[in-house]
């Protein structure tokens, strides 16, 4: 299932949720998220923007997010570091994507440690107070895990030269140059 932006596909930001399968069955979800690094303050994000110029990324630039849940009776078997894996195969090689953001609550251990094992390294640590704003303090630095409340996220990142797709096979179904242009990629396989 994908949500789109409206306009120009290639300007927009778009979501990509896939199901996560074990032997036929329903285990959990997880999505792809296209983002655009906002062009000023008013449009949000300022934390965020600031850590990925650091990574040499500009306004207007793309970069992924993931997310994804897993049922709780299939947790901690290993698939959702298998779906991270293939949903990042999906983005860096085949919608030819350079840069992938995650976010876990500050607490969430075992979300940091899929994105780890991915290869990710940390971005920076976002507080995120009543009203919904957030302060993103620290850097590479960050994920210690030393303190936490239920109101702090810890964000990481990944490129296609950091990650480690490990010895999940990959194989996608489905897709077509006219999903890439629908989503407005360079498609980078067929």
């Amino acid at each position: 299932m994908a949500s789109l932006g409206t306009g120009d596909p290639s300007s927009s930001e778009w979501t990509l949720s896939l199901v996560i399968r074990h032997r036929g069955e329903f285990i959990g979800v997880i999505d792809l998220r296209r983002r655009r690094i906002p062009g000023s303050a008013s449009s949000g994000g300022e934390d965020l923007r600031g850590l990925l110029r650091d990574l040499g990324l500009k306004a207007g630039d793309s970069y992924v997010e993931t997310g994804s849940y897993i049922l709780r009776p299939f947790q901690g078997h290993g698939y959702g570091t298998q779906a991270r894996r293939a949903a990042l195969t999906l983005a860096f090689t085949y919608c030819g994507l350079g840069s992938a953001v995650s976010e876990s609550w500050l607490t969430n251990a075992a979300s940091q440690a899929v994105s780890l094992s991915c290869g990710y390294t940390f971005l920076g640590e976002s507080r995120y107070g009543i009203n919904g704003a957030s302060a993103t303090v620290g850097g590479s630095d960050v994920g210690s895990n030393n303190v936490g409340n239920e109101n702090e996220k810890m964000r990481m990142y990944c490129t296609p030269d950091m990650f480690n797709c490990g010895s999940t096979s990959v194989q996608v179904d489905g897709w077509t140059p006219e999903l890439a242009t629908m989503l407005g990629v360079q498609t980078q396989r067929s």
